[in-house]
């Protein structure tokens, strides 16, 4: 089996048409990934493209806190952080928002 992540080439992946398209671009666009071995096609939903595009803006965000970002991973790590269910649900009705505007 290839794996994907080491068959990306350098310049980016090209759709099926082989113009230089990201993934993002059209909803469920494939995207072919050569290797000089086999070539596999891959698909993303709208789902999935919104869920790239919100990661991305999160990631460019200014005033990220790493250290609270590292304690927060290690209590997810150790099983020991709890989020009240109240404030779960306020958090996806946000992006949930957020997404459909």
């Amino acid at each position: 089996m290839t794996k994907i992540a080491s068959s990306v080439p350098a310049g980016g992946v090209r759709d099926v048409a082989g113009h230089g398209a990201s993934p993002a671009s059209n909803a469920a666009s494939p995207v072919v990934v050569a290797s000089g071995g086999p070539v596999e096609t891959v698909s993303m939903s709208q789902e999935a493209q919104s869920v790239a595009r919100l990661f991305a803006a999160a990631q460019q965000a200014e005033g990220v806190d790493e250290a609270a970002v590292r304690r927060i991973k290690e209590k997810l790590a150790a099983g020991s952080y709890n989020v009240p269910a109240h404030d779960l649900a306020k958090a996806i009705i946000s992006v949930l928002k957020e997404m459909n505007s």
